[in-house]
């Protein structure tokens, strides 16, 4: 009588090429996630950590203009100023526009924020980041 082959060997195979490709997609995941941000050398990897912690880094204006500057330098300004939530206030100074030129208080800009409800830190953070060209 003719012996069966036991199904068992190719399963160990397919468990073992299972085993080798999950070590494989993890030391590949484990390299490119480096936890510091530098690679080889020390280089920096990841830009977010220099964008976020050091707006500096990126050539971020110490005041940018209430009426003509994008979201994007406003959040950086109001992100180096100690903004919370940067990227919210930057839209709603750029939904408000314009806003007067000869009005060195901003006092139109705080009327059309106060709706919003920021706090007073943060109105003056987002006021002392701002600027009327």
């Amino acid at each position: 009588m003719a012996r069966r082959r036991s199904p068992r060997p190719s399963c160990r195979r397919m468990l073992s090429a299972l085993a080798c490709g999950l070590v494989v997609v993890v030391a590949a995941c484990e390299s490119a996630s480096n936890s510091t941000g530098t690679g080889p050398k020390g280089r920096q990897t990841s830009n977010v950590t220099s964008v976020t912690s050091r707006p500096s880094a990126v050539g971020h204006e110490t005041k940018v203009s209430a009426n003509h500057a994008g979201v994007a330098a406003m959040t950086l300004t109001f992100q180096a100023t100690g903004v919370s939530d940067a990227r919210r206030w930057a839209r709603r100074v750029e939904q408000q526009r314009p806003y007067p030129e000869s009005d060195p208080s901003f006092a139109a800009l705080r009327a059309r924020l106060a709706p919003f409800h920021p706090s007073a830190a943060t109105m003056e953070r987002i006021v002392s980041a701002l600027e009327l060209p």
